[in-house]
């Protein structure tokens, strides 16, 4: 996965922060499209100041989402 997008409906900026912790830098406002740096892929990314009623809806990546990564089934656990 090299791209991906998420419809983030917020009305409070969101920060998007990859599987380092580090803020990744985004196109769009409700759209953002996000470029996926070699090894980040496949692992564990995370939102901050999200506030809507409406809820995040991920484009192109399957619809994996927790309060939480302990609530995450590992990859382990699926074969």
């Amino acid at each position: 996965m090299r791209r991906f997008g998420l419809h983030v409906p917020s009305v409070a900026p969101v920060t998007v922060l990859d599987a380092d912790h580090r803020p990744v830098q985004y196109a769009g406002d409700d759209l953002i499209v996000m470029q996926v740096p070699a090894g980040q892929d496949g692992r564990i990314w995370s939102l901050r100041g999200y506030k809507a009623w409406l809820p995040i809806k991920a484009v192109g990546i399957p619809q994996n989402f927790s309060i939480t990564p302990s609530l995450l089934v590992p990859e382990d656990a699926l074969r």
